[in-house]
């Protein structure tokens, strides 16, 4: 063999090796994007499962920082510059987007003791407190160029429920007027996300932003979430009805009944079941929380 056939040699052995580590490099790098775009569609198929099962069991919404002061939907184009982007601007959006209390068992003794404690005005020595009622919240951390958003979903203890990540528009609230008739019985929930192909520093040519309008923000693989949650016993946010459950062997008004929770209508004067035109309201004197109209006491006053 020849010096010459040698150098040949080696030169295509470069060549080839050169083509084997770019499309390594290649593949590694679409692999990894595939990888995250399958863990950024399960991440919105549990979230939107979780919300939903946390919203459809709401008892009262607690406050709303999301969309408008009056939470309002509004379904504008998210690429739009005066888009109202709860992930983006913290002049139009709270970082807690929603509050509400959630009903997570129908009475406190179902519960662990030590879950017991998050139970809103509730006790085991108070079973007439219709359900175990625990705080939600709903809050946004803004993407900024090198970190991506966030939204995430806390129990009462700041503990995470849910999290959806690589967040870059939220819009959410009660969904508008339609057809002269206000939907106020809902939540819709609009969300974006995206998946980096390219995870480079900020001075790298190619440097890839989470933020919508940085540096070629419109790369990487864009997701989106429309999800709209019905509420269970709400007619308007703030309003609890106290029909936590449904009673299928209950007792009758004026039958013996010490607690409301096996009766009908759901209150008792600590002796019999009464009607729900006999329950009393905010403010008047009671020493049982099932004879308030609210089944809810504090300081011997229905509250």
């Amino acid at each position: 063999m020849t010096l010459v056939e040698i150098m040949v040699s080696f030169g295509l052995l470069g060549v080839l090796a050169l083509a084997s580590a770019s499309f390594f490099a290649e593949f590694t790098t679409k692999n990894k994007t595939l990888s995250d775009e399958t863990e950024l569609n399960e991440q919105i198929a549990l979230f939107q499962d979780r919300l939903q099962t946390e919203l459809e069991n709401a008892t009262q919404i607690l406050g709303c920082g999301c969309g408008s002061p009056s939470c309002e939907f509004s379904d504008i184009d998210p690429d739009s510059p005066t888009s109202r982007n709860c992930a983006l601007n913290s002049i139009d959006c709270d970082p807690t987007l929603l509050s509400w209390e959630t009903e997570t068992a129908f009475s406190p003794t179902q519960l662990p003791s030590v879950n017991r404690v998050n139970c809103l005005n509730s006790s085991v020595s108070d079973p007439g407190f219709r359900g175990c009622k625990q705080l939600r919240t709903l809050k946004i951390t803004p993407p900024t160029d090198l970190t991506p958003g966030a939204l995430t979903l806390f129990d009462a203890d700041g503990s995470q429920l849910s999290k959806i990540t690589g967040v870059t528009h939220v819009f959410c609230g009660r969904p508008p007027i339609e057809q002269n008739r206000q939907h106020l019985n809902a939540f819709r929930v609009r969300i974006r996300a995206k998946v980096r192909s390219k995870s480079l520093a900020l001075t790298d040519p190619n440097f890839e932003s989470w933020r919508p309008g940085g540096l070629r923000f419109e790369q990487g693989v864009h997701r989106e979430l429309i999800t709209e949650v019905p509420f269970r016993n709400l007619n308007q946010a703030g309003i609890h009805f106290g029909r936590s459950a449904v009673n299928r062997t209950c007792i009758e008004n004026g039958s013996l009944s010490a607690s409301g929770d096996p009766c009908c209508s759901g209150f008792s004067n600590g002796t019999e079941c009464i009607s729900e035109e006999n329950c009393l309201k905010a403010g008047q004197s009671s020493a049982l929380s099932d004879r308030c109209c609210s089944h809810q006491i504090s300081g011997g006053t229905c509250s």
